[in-house]
């Protein structure tokens, strides 16, 4: 493949357009003018934007590092060589997915290619995934060591075992391993899934013999309850007869209560017919009873007092007495007026005795006409007291009536005809009782089947008796046969697996010489011996040194070289046409050493594209001199 041009808006790229020849291509630009950014812009367009990565503490994800300054949708146009045909790569950013949009045409006629997709296009065009361009193709200061890959260490080592980069062994390998993960693994493997089938089966095997078996006793718990229930509702039925009885006494005792009330009622309201009402009498009641007070409380009146007639008499009896004396005294004058005075003396008490016995004669009179009157009122008022006696005593019967009419009629209204049920019945119990204890039952009762409707709910369920054994069986013999499997294949991964690591200890033979060529020749002979480990690190000896060291024991500028002699065998072995990139990848060299390098990558160039990207002038006025 052939890179013939770029148009980038990517990062601080906006529109911008980068053209390139076949061979060797030396782009010398000062930093900040986007060669690192040119570089990841090819990644981006052959591999597409990684949505997952995510921007950490250190670093950017790419879709916000590379996101457009101008505020742009992120889109690119990579304009190829590939099998002698022109094509055009377009990606634009879809949604919030950078370049999630894809096209490729041919660039000529606009016919689409439809073997290239966004997922594809780098393993296509390149022949490589994305991890293993990034580590060998695709140099950078930043990088130069070679990590290891899982996707890089299966094509080398398909490379250098069987000469086939198809990758077959490995792909044995991992089929094999993907059978026994099949058979036996946490996350589906058919061993565990019978396994626990049969557990499953098992379990629903006791469970449903569990169920059968709480399945009878709760149907002999429920015909015991209904057999209760039974004879609770004979027991009730009896009790509802002898009730029925015993209202319809009530009411024929009832209905004579009102008879009696009724005839007693209505002779008190013939004997009430003229007496006035019970607000009058108790009216007159009261009057009587206040007269009776008021006469009562009335003040006798004292008679004259009979000191005055006994005073008139004295005087005159002494007036008359000395009258006699004085006619002794031959005092005629005062004689005749002391006879006089004892005659007035003697009239006056004479007048005040009479007037004293009137007065004692009409106090007498009008005591006994007060007590007569008082008398006549009492009977006045014993006579109120039967009438109203009488008139409670008809208002209590209307009452008793009005009691037993309606005592009549809630009995008749709540009396019903019940047969005489004709039944044993040995229960003892009130019907408030019988209703307590069937209210019990049917609680009982309904638990029961609520619990037999669980209970056969999960029988439902579960499988059949008969089908349960049947899969059990099935799944013994399923599980020995693919016990059988696992140990033929563990057999057999072990085998390619001591096959495996008999092949790796001969590891990278022809990586090895091509990367030991090349460190000798950009090193003028000094290192001629190399190394290369399973984990891709190298090891080197200089002609003077007996021990191999790591790239940790040597210079910045030797362990460049180390790394840049791996990553171009690498690179040419696994893909002998593709482009190499290469990013400020010669930073720490000095002149020579940097001059043998552009003259190995002008040699590369004669079958590849190779594109030099440096900040220094140095690279091109090289170039000009090879």
């Amino acid at each position: 493949m052939r890179i013939l041009s770029m148009i980038a808006t990517f990062g601080g790229l906006n529109g911008a357009t980068l053209r390139l020849e076949p061979g060797m291509n030396v782009i010398c630009a000062p930093n900040e003018w986007g060669k690192s950014t040119w570089c990841a812009f090819l990644a981006a367009m052959l591999y597409g934007v990684d949505t997952n990565q995510r921007t950490t503490k250190g670093t950017l994800a790419d879709k916000e590092k590379y996101a457009p300054w101008s505020g742009q949708p992120m889109e690119g146009l990579l304009r190829v060589e590939h099998d002698g045909r022109d094509i055009t790569i377009q990606r634009r950013t879809r949604g919030r997915v950078p370049l999630g949009e894809f096209q490729a045409y041919e660039t000529r006629t606009g016919l689409a290619v439809p073997e290239l997709t966004a997922d594809n296009c780098g393993q296509v065009l390149l022949g490589v995934e994305k991890s293993v361009f990034l580590r060998t193709g695709f140099i950078r200061f930043s990088d130069l060591a070679v990590v290891p890959d899982e996707a890089l260490w299966q094509r080398l080592h398909a490379l250098v075992t069987t000469g086939d980069e198809s990758g077959n062994g490995a792909l044995l390998q991992t089929r094999l391993r993907a059978l026994k993960n099949k058979c036996r693994s946490s996350r589906g493997g058919r061993i565990p899934e019978t396994e626990q089938r049969l557990q499953e089966l098992e379990t629903a095997l006791s469970d449903r013999q569990m169920l059968e078996k709480r399945e009878l006793q709760l149907r002999s718990q429920y015909e015991s309850a209904s057999q209760e229930m039974q004879a609770l509702q004979r027991h009730r039925a009896v009790c509802d007869y002898r009730d029925a009885e015993t209202l319809r006494r009530q009411t024929m005792e009832a209905m004579e209560a009102a008879d009696q009330a009724r005839d007693a009622m209505e002779e008190l309201e013939i004997q009430c017919r003229d007496i006035p009402e019970t607000e009058e009498l108790e009216s007159k009641l009261e009057e009587a009873r206040g007269l009776i007070d008021k006469l009562r409380s009335v003040p006798e009146e004292e008679p004259p007092s009979v000191m005055g007639a006994v005073l008139a008499y004295i005087l005159g009896a002494l007036a008359m007495m000395g009258a006699v004396l004085y006619l002794l005294t031959a005092e005629l004058l005062w004689a005749g007026g002391m006879i006089l005075a004892g005659i007035i003396l003697l009239l006056v008490g004479g007048m005040l005795t009479d007037r004293r016995r009137r007065t004692v004669l009409q106090q007498h009179l009008a005591q006994k006409k007060r007590e007569k009157l008082v008398h006549e009122l009492l009977d006045a008022t014993v006579k109120l007291q039967k009438q109203l006696a009488l008139r409670e005593e008809l208002n209590q019967a209307c009452r008793t009536a009005d009691q037993a009419r309606l005592r009549l009629q809630s009995l008749a209204a709540a009396g019903r005809q019940i047969l005489n049920p004709e039944t044993e019945d040995a229960l003892e119990l009130t019907l408030e009782e019988t209703e307590t204890r069937m209210a019990q039952v049917t609680e009982r009762l309904r638990l029961i089947q609520l619990r037999l409707g669980q209970c056969q709910g999960r029988m439902e369920s579960l499988p059949e008796l008969d089908a349960i054994l049947r899969e059990q069986e099935v799944c013994r013999t399923r599980l020995g046969e693919l016990l059988k499997l696992e140990r033929a294949l563990e057999l057999a991964l072990n085998a390619l697996e001591e096959a495996t690591r008999e092949l790796q200890r001969r590891f990278a033979p022809r990586i090895t010489a091509q990367a030991q060529e090349y460190l000798s020749r950009l090193t003028h002979g000094r290192y001629s011996r190399v190394l290369i480990g399973e984990d891709l690190s190298i090891l080197a000896a200089s002609q003077v040194e007996t021990t191999l060291r790591s790239s940790q024991w040597r210079s910045d500028g030797t362990a460049d070289l180390m790394y840049l002699a791996l990553r171009l065998a690498v690179w040419v072995t696994l893909n002998p046409e593709g482009p190499l990139v290469l990013d400020d990848a010669f930073v720490r060299l000095d002149d020579d050493r940097l001059k043998e390098v552009l003259a190995l990558l002008a040699e590369l160039s004669q079958s590849r594209q190779i594109i030099l990207f440096s900040c220094q002038e140095r690279e091109k006025r090289m170039m000009a001199t090879l």
